[in-house]
């Protein structure tokens, strides 16, 4: 993918996540930006401008949007193929399944912290109090 030194920095970077992730196992757009530090409109870029001899050095079909949607491109029935081939479950309308036990964030290219295979789990929300509320923090 051409572009400016940024660009390609990025793309080589997404590359190099995309080939960590092991069969079997799916990883979202989001996660890989947030390894990253990019944003996840950059990842769906990066991949669906692969050319085709890295798209043959890759996984690149086990890139999913947030919630397991496979987006509507070229290579939608390919993708959905090579998914169901390595075991993971997808609906006719292109969702992949069990996202909570196949995600895969454990990106090894070096980032403080070091990889690992567990799936962090969400923390909730912080809580808020209504706009009702008469206790406010620093009034008495």
């Amino acid at each position: 993918m051409p572009g400016s030194a940024a660009t390609e920095r990025i793309s080589r970077e997404v590359a190099a996540v995309i080939a960590s992730i092991p069969a079997g196992r799916i990883a979202t757009h989001g996660a890989i930006a947030r390894h990253l530090g990019i944003a996840p409109r950059h990842v769906a870029t990066v991949v669906a401008a692969l050319d085709d001899a890295t798209r043959g050095q890759i996984a690149w079909w086990r890139v999913v949007a947030d919630g397991g949607a496979i987006g509507r491109h070229p290579r939608r029935d390919e993708q959905m193929q090579r998914l169901r081939t390595e075991g993971i479950p997808v609906a006719p309308v292109g969702i992949a399944g069990e996202l909570a036990v196949r995600r895969f964030e454990a990106f090894g290219s070096g980032k403080p912290g070091g990889p690992t295979d567990a799936v962090a789990p969400l923390a909730p929300p912080p809580r808020s109090q209504s706009r009702g509320m008469k206790s406010h923090p620093g009034k008495s």
